[in-house]
């Protein structure tokens, strides 16, 4: 029971000061960010279900997704750098 309890410790010690923390701004719950997250990032907030882009890294700053976020523009974009075009 003791080494559970100590595993529990240890999750919420990396919970509250090793993972980098940021607020929904929909409804304001604290969101947990991945450490090695990059700017233009997409996190979903736990509790409302909100897509979130990372736009700044430190501190941690999430603000909501724009539709093109959500259907792939960076994707589009890259792939017109080759030289396609789905432009009909």
């Amino acid at each position: 029971m003791n080494v559970e309890l100590e595993a529990n410790e240890s999750q919420l010690f990396l919970e509250i000061y090793a993972m980098p923390t940021s607020v929904c701004p929909e409804c304001t719950e604290s969101i947990f960010v991945e450490a090695d997250s990059e700017q233009g990032d997409i996190v979903t907030c736990d509790e409302c279900g909100t897509s979130l882009v990372v736009v700044g890294l430190d501190p941690i700053e999430l603000d909501l997704t724009s539709e093109e976020d959500d259907y792939g523009s960076d994707r589009d974009d890259d792939m017109n750098s080759y030289g396609y075009d789905d432009s009909y």
